[in-house]
């Protein structure tokens, strides 16, 4: 199947552009003219990737590229018009693997495209202990090759830890994200979710945790990945 890339492009001209070209170079293509529309279709759907512009109508960029990157792993490029290195520097911060000032030579963007989503193809999978976690498959993978398939909840838990390699995510936050993904938003939620991973990862449910690790009072972490 072809990477999805999502376009966040208020301008019309632009938008277009950019998904003719990245369709013609193969990829399955969606556009959106606003912030609040990318919302709609991360719950909707799987996305590989996002190419989204700073200044949008609805909403800034940066905000929006942050709020992603708590909720989601998805590939992040800002495309904008703004040349300043400052504001380069804190698109990375938020997380972009990428960022691209206009105008943009359309071919540049399409190599850019590809290098983001080769490198990120190249880290799908994770260990966990005795298992692998394969992100694009959504499952835990034994040595043996049995596979344990996780819910889309159950992911969207681990994906917050992974991506905070190490460090303690609060309970609330894990809900945020659950929220954004399918619709849940009790800090239960969470309990019972991670109980679930944990009974997946052989840990025996709550009973002396190795991997996923409970921070009383606090949230979760994850224990060093191999």
């Amino acid at each position: 199947m072809p990477a999805h890339i999502v376009i966040v492009e208020d301008e019309p001209v632009t938008r277009a552009l950019v998904k003719a070209h990245l369709e013609q170079a193969g990829y399955r293509v969606t556009s959106a003219e606003l912030g609040a529309e990318l919302r709609v279709l991360l719950r909707a759907e799987p996305i590989d990737l996002v190419v989204l512009d700073v200044e949008l109508t609805d909403a800034h960029g940066f905000q929006l590229g942050a709020e992603l990157r708590v909720h989601s792993n998805v590939g992040l490029i800002f495309l904008t018009r703004r040349t300043d290195v400052v504001d380069r520097v804190v698109g990375l911060e938020i997380g972009a693997d990428d960022y691209v000032t206009k105008p943009v030579d359309m071919r540049e963007l399409v190599a850019r495209v590809r290098a983001v989503l080769r490198r990120r193809s190249a880290d799908t999978t994770v260990r966990l202990g005795d298992y692998q976690f394969d992100r694009e498959r959504r499952c835990l993978v034994g040595a043996r090759g049995d596979e344990k398939p996780l819910t889309q909840g159950e992911q969207t838990v681990l994906v917050a830890l992974l991506d905070a390699k190490g460090r303690v995510v609060s309970r609330q936050t894990l809900a945020d994200a659950l929220a954004a993904a399918v619709e849940a938003t009790s800090a239960r939620s969470v309990d019972v979710l991670v109980h679930r991973l944990r009974k997946k990862l052989g840990e025996g449910g709550n009973l002396d945790p190795r991997i996923l690790l409970t921070v009383h009072g606090v949230g979760y972490r994850l224990a060093a990945t191999g």
